[in-house]
C-alpha cells in the first residue's frame, strides 16, 4: 500500500531504493525489479498461478508472504 511504502521510505532514507506500490498487472512487461514483495495478496487472487507467473517475470527476487493459520508462531501466541 502507499502507506507502507511511505513508512519504508522514511525508515530507509538515504538509500538508493525505489519503493513502489503497484498493481502487478499494470506493470509493463519490460519492467524488471531487483525485488518484488507480495504481502497477503496471493490468497485473494482467483487466478493465482498466472499472478505468480507475472510476479516471477518482473523480479529477480521475490518475497511472498501469505497468512498461515496453523503455524508454530500462531500456536504459541494463542
Amino acid at each position: 500500500s502507499d502507506k507502507i511504502v511511505e513508512v519504508a521510505r522514511r525508515r530507509h532514507a538515504g538509500r538508493t531504493i525505489a519503493w513502489k506500490a503497484k498493481d502487478i498487472f499494470d506493470c509493463k512487461s519490460d519492467e524488471k525489479w531487483d525485488l518484488v514483495i507480495s504481502s497477503d495478496v496471493v490468497e485473494h487472487i482467483e487466478d493465482d498461478i498466472n499472478f505468480l507467473k507475472r510476479v516471477a517475470s518482473l523480479g529477480e527476487r521475490i518475497l511472498l508472504r501469505v497468512p498461515i493459520e496453523d503455524c508454530l508462531v500462531n500456536r504459541l501466541i494463542r
